[in-house]
């Protein structure tokens, strides 16, 4: 039974590409993210992050199982009223096309706008705003081809704010990112579950900024549910030994007291 506050209910989502005979990409994966939480997935390549992703956002459809939200199955949303409801950022953005920065975050207001796409002020309120908030305004006019990866990410996300969703889906959004840049990134996510309420549901490969950040975290291996929890919970040292199949060592953050995790080189051994 779906819980009444959550915004994203899975329940025994199993997915397989065609072609791809009997091996599931994902199979039997139930889980609840609450209103307002940041909830991050991680696994190893290959153990159905981003198609899980895919299925959250309506992009792919699952070979059983159902995707709720906000208490109502997807498949009863239209295009239009799930895109009100629900942003996603991919892991590769489109790069090859010629836009002002203005021009791509206004497209985050298609699904508010009537047939003919026409700008109205609370179009414009939202775009200024959500440029603002990420930190883009200042480069506005520019093409988004002529920005740095991490300036190109913010614009993105700025699109997905203009949007005003409820839910924000990113798959991966540091992978590409110096250090500087991916806290700049968890920290405007972290702003938008603290100031606007928005659920965050994220895709990463850093086991600490997940660690720093999520309120829960689920943990895949092999298209399955290895562990889920709160970090200190489903983040130890035994689990990720077992889903990454390396040594790890593990202490506390010393300003966070969250769990703190670092790979061990083949020369330590």
């Amino acid at each position: 039974m779906t819980h009444l506050h959550s915004a994203v209910a899975a329940k025994g989502l199993r997915y397989s590409y065609r072609g791809n005979g009997t091996k599931d990409v994902l199979s039997d994966v139930s889980f609840d993210v609450m209103k307002g939480e940041f909830f991050v997935v991680l696994g190893p390549n290959g153990s159905g992050k981003s198609t899980l992703m895919r299925l959250l956002a309506g992009i792919e459809i699952p070979s059983s199982g159902t995707v709720s939200l906000g208490g109502k199955h997807l498949q009863h949303y239209s295009r239009q009223n799930r895109a009100r409801h629900t942003a996603f950022v991919p892991q590769i953005l489109p790069a090859e096309f010629s836009m002002t920065v203005r021009d791509l975050v206004m497209s985050g207001r298609a699904p508010h706008q009537g047939i003919l796409g026409l700008e109205q002020n609370d179009d414009v309120t939202s775009v200024e705003g959500a440029m603002a908030f990420t930190g883009i305004s200042e480069f506005s006019d520019r093409d988004v081809q002529s920005l740095s990866g991490g300036e190109r990410q913010r614009v993105f996300i700025a699109a997905a704010i203009a949007q005003e969703p409820s839910l924000m889906l990113l798959d991966e959004p540091t992978s590409a990112l110096d250090p500087a840049h991916q806290i700049r990134v968890m920290d405007l996510m972290d702003s938008l579950k603290r100031e606007r309420g928005m659920t965050i549901v994220m895709v990463l490969h850093d086991i600490n900024l997940a660690a720093m950040y999520a309120d829960n975290v689920l943990v895949l291996k092999q298209g399955r549910i290895f562990s889920q929890g709160t970090p200190s919970m489903a983040l130890t040292r035994e689990t990720l030994e077992a889903v990454y199949e390396c040594p790890f060592l593990a202490d506390l953050h010393p300003l966070l007291n969250v769990p703190r995790f670092s790979p061990v080189p083949q020369k330590c051994r």
